[in-house]
């Protein structure tokens, strides 16, 4: 991911993109903009990493998990993996 496009301003686009083409995606955007501000504050540089997603997902100061943290990892590891990949980011191969 180049320094000049943030994971905030990729997924954004992603959502934009996603209800342009018809789905709601009201939980999945919610969870992708608080994963965006965890990469922030976190500082991370560089791919995204399924340590990372993990890091986010047990810290949940929202609420949203109702147990480990599947289903959190779930909402965003399909759009970071696929739609937010095609638009400039970079995830952990493998």
């Amino acid at each position: 991911m180049s320094a000049a496009t943030s994971l905030q301003a990729l997924v954004e686009r992603y959502l934009v993109e996603r209800r342009r083409l018809g789905f709601a995606l009201r939980s999945p955007a919610y969870a992708l903009r608080g994963f965006a501000r965890h990469v922030q504050a976190v500082g991370h540089r560089g791919p995204l990493t399924v340590e990372l997603m993990v890091d986010w997902a047990r810290s949940d100061s929202h609420g949203l998990l109702s147990a480990g943290g599947g289903e959190q990892i779930g909402a965003i590891s399909g759009p970071l993996h696929g739609g937010i990949e095609r638009l400039g980011g970079d995830t952990e191969q493998g």
